[in-house]
């Protein structure tokens, strides 16, 4: 892509603008093709003689940066025609967005591109200093449809524009799909007025009172569920929630008829409280989920124009109207990635099929551009989250085009000290700035390249990202003393993560020693240089082993408290003293380096599943799943999945909570606990090797081994998605039958093989 950008000549280089920019130009005959690239910061809607046609730009990085590309004959025709470009520019730099500026670059090659020729006009309808929305996602929306645009003026160039590399997305179109509310369980009557001050608008919307409405039009706002349209009588204000019952990731829209200077306030949630969602949170929690509008006179829609939202509930506010209302429809539109659900998993006990359930849809709807955190709170790509939702999805949906722009993203920004930060983009702007590096996120990447090489045989991407890998592993090693012992440093040191487990128990990691960096190193390492050979990477194996080995030889006298019996890490506590704590994590991660001392070997199994030792949250049971396989735990594995997971599903939740062990839903992080969240979904992982028993032996599960066990089940069936098709596994009383795909073999627990094919064998 080659064309310039542009911008408004009215452009002051302040945060939330908005303006349009269009094109007219005539066409005596309609050429053979007319493919447009496009792109803009932060947002666009592409309109083509009037008609909506493209939307993006999908996600970048600190450095990258793509553009989208579509045939536009279909919307084209002879003699005059318009291209429109509606921009909006956050000019912030957030968990979604790195914003550079605001500009628009356009090319229709042979044909047209964005120049001084085109016109621009502000749009003023956009409060540019509103409330913020969440810090992580940015502003909230305030958009007073009363206003109109600002004269259209010539473009002016913007030079030098974002210092980012420019790619076009080859991300697939978004699945949408639009739904109804299924329940109204709030309405009341409110006040007529708010506040027109955007900073008090939250505690106005937490703390109005409100007060009974009529029974007839408690009544009749039902309707709204079946897509009837709604006249509301004149009164002070109305507040309903709409439960939509499902996660939405995507927009809710309305479309009002309304005297001028309607209100209609917007607030997001997963889940009411006391009759409201909340627009406040504790101290130190910016988080808001409420959007604005002033209506016109007549039909106005309302609902995000640029940003996407997610929610199970919606809370409308109608207020300030002096005649009736008529809610014309409302609906939410989900738009997530397309996905085919290949993998599969029912056995004969439905409380299992039914946590399978909620990870699947948990994954599908953490999935826009990228593999989201939450659709709620943040909708950020955490690249530490990869570690579970790279081998879920793969699990569930089989490889696709996303997981390679994942790996691409995570790997095209880089900290000052060269490590890769947690969150992509990453807001931060300066060297002295928090830039979120996680050392244990940077080890998690090998893990999560030998997940994705496994299940996709991609070994061409894998191998791109190999001299990447290997630079990163040697900052690591510069955090190692003369020992080997890694110690956290740096950007690391200020938030040193691992999983809520710590936190959510008074226990603060940052800046401490401890043993679960130096097992992730061993581990990286190891897999690193299995995968190099395999791939035909060189690099000097000879040194790799001798400084894993060193860290492997050091770890048991750093960590291994004697008298104990287990590993204790160095933490410090609420009261800022430091201490020691044992984790099951922390042996989860040592007995699966293979390098456990034989002496200690007993004392680790033991300290895996000690009750006395810190239990994982649902994230990194991950590690823990792993080390009971290893150690012959499936069967507690199994029975903490009914369990812990287990109390989520019996909630009639449709999604996965994000905590559920220390902390359970909601009031998990000072109550603003994620109701969907993509990184808990482990288990499904674990029904396929554990239970069904194929665990891939070689890339794409060339080989893979089959050891099924149906424990106390009677049944249990599933599909594997790898390159060649599926897996297909069925156990009962006894019995397997197994479907092997073309270009895979089958190695059973004596040795021998089964080639593609069916096949019965005993379990």
């Amino acid at each position: 892509m080659n064309a310039l950008w542009i911008t408004s000549p009215d452009y002051d280089g302040k945060k939330n603008f908005y303006f349009e920019a269009k094109k007219e130009f005539l066409l005596e005959k309609l050429p053979e093709s007319a493919v447009i690239s496009i792109t803009a910061d932060s947002r666009y809607e592409l309109f083509v003689n009037g008609f909506p046609v493209l939307s993006g730009p999908v996600r970048g990085s600190r450095t990258l940066h793509f553009y989208d590309k579509k045939e536009l004959l279909p919307w084209l025709k002879t003699g005059a025609n318009e291209l429109l470009a509606r921009v909006f520019s956050m000019g912030e730099k957030t968990f979604t967005c790195y914003s550079v500026t605001a500009g628009v670059s356009a090319e229709i090659e042979g044909l047209l591109s964005t120049d001084e020729s085109w016109e621009t006009r502000v749009l003023p309808q956009w409060h540019r200093e509103p409330d913020v929305y969440t810090f992580q996602i940015g502003s909230m929306e305030w958009r007073d449809d009363r206003k109109e645009p600002a004269p259209w003026k010539k473009a002016r160039f913007l030079h030098g524009f974002t210092g980012k590399t420019l790619q076009e997305n080859t991300l697939p179109p978004q699945k949408i799909t639009e739904y109804l509310p299924a329940d109204i369980p709030v309405c009341m009557q409110v006040a007529s007025e708010s506040t027109e001050e955007p900073l008090k608008l939250a505690d106005v919307l937490q703390n109005e009172p409100m007060y009974p409405l009529p029974e007839q039009l408690v009544s009749s706002m039902n309707g709204l569920c079946s897509g009837k349209s709604i006249t509301i009588p004149s009164t002070t204000g109305i507040r309903m929630i709409l439960d939509f019952n499902r996660e939405i990731s995507g927009r809710f829209e309305a479309e009002i008829e309304a005297p001028e200077g309607t209100v209609a306030e917007l607030t997001y949630g997963e889940e009411s409280v006391d009759g409201r969602m909340l627009s406040l949170f504790p101290k130190g929690q910016r988080y808001h989920f409420t959007d604005r509008y002033i209506l016109k006179s007549g039909i106005s829609r309302i609902g995000t124009r640029f940003s996407e939202r997610g929610f199970r509930m919606v809370q409308m506010i109608l207020r300030n109207f002096s005649a009736p209302v008529t809610i014309k429809f409302l609906k939410a539109v989900d738009q997530r990635y397309p996905v085919v659900q290949r993998g599969d998993f029912f056995c004969s006990d439905y409380r299992l099929n039914r946590i399978w359930q909620i990870c699947q849809e948990s994954l599908s709807a953490c999935m826009s551009d990228v593999f989201m955190d939450c659709p709620w709170r943040e909708r950020g790509f955490w690249v530490n989250d990869l570690l579970v939702n790279n081998i879920a999805n793969l699990t569930v949906f089989g490889a696709m085009e996303i997981h390679r722009h994942c790996l691409q993203m995570a790997f095209s920004q880089h900290a000052p000290d060269g490590l890769l930060p947690a969150i992509c983009p990453c807001p931060a702007e300066n060297p002295e700035e928090h830039w979120m590096v996680f050392a244990p996120t940077n080890c998690f990447m090998m893990l999560i390249l030998r997940d994705y090489l496994d299940f996709s045989g991609d070994t061409a991407t894998v191998r791109n990202l190999l001299p990447e890998m290997e630079k990163i592993l040697n900052i690591l090693w510069s955090l190692a003393d003369e020992k080997g012992i890694l110690a956290v440093s740096g950007y690391s040191a200020k938030w040193h993560f691992y999983d809520w487990s710590f936190e959510l128990n008074g226990y603060n990691l940052n800046g401490q020693k401890e043993s679960m960096l130096n097992s992730l190193f061993i581990l990286a390492v190891k897999e690193f240089l299995r995968t190099a050979g395999e791939l035909g990477f060189h690099t000097e194996k000879e040194l790799w082993q001798k400084r894993y080995k060193q860290t492997a030889e050091h770890l048991p006298e750093e960590f291994f408290d004697p008298d104990k019996g287990k590993l204790m890490d160095f933490t410090l506590l609420e009261d800022n003293t430091q201490g020691k704590i044992s984790s099951q994590l922390a042996h989860a991660l040592w007995l699966l380096t293979g390098e456990v001392p034989v002496q200690y070997r007993k004392q680790a199994e033991k300290a895996l599943i000690d009750p006395d030792n810190l239990i994982p949250e649902y994230y990194l049971h991950y590690f823990w799943f792993r080390a009971a396989e290893l150690t012959g735990n499936i069967p507690e594995g199994l029975n903490r999945i009914r369990k812990y997971w287990g109390r989520c599903a019996d909630t009639g939740s449709p999604t996965l909570y994000e905590a559920g062990i220390h902390k359970f839903g909601l009031e998990a992080m000072k109550g603003s606990g994620s109701l969907c969240h993509g990184f808990g979904t482990i288990p499904v992982n674990f029904f396929h090797r554990s239970i069904l028993g194929v665990k891939p032996l070689e890339t794409g599960f060339r080989k893979f081994l089959f050891a099924p066990d149906l424990m106390d089940m009677d049944f249990a069936k599933g599909k594997i998605p790898v390159p060649g098709g599926n897996i297909s596994v069925e156990l009962r009383e006894g019995k397997a039958l197994l479907t092997v795909p073309a270009g895979c073999r089958a190695v059973l627990r004596d040795g021998s093989e089964l080639g593609p094919g069916t096949h019965k064998t005993a379990i």
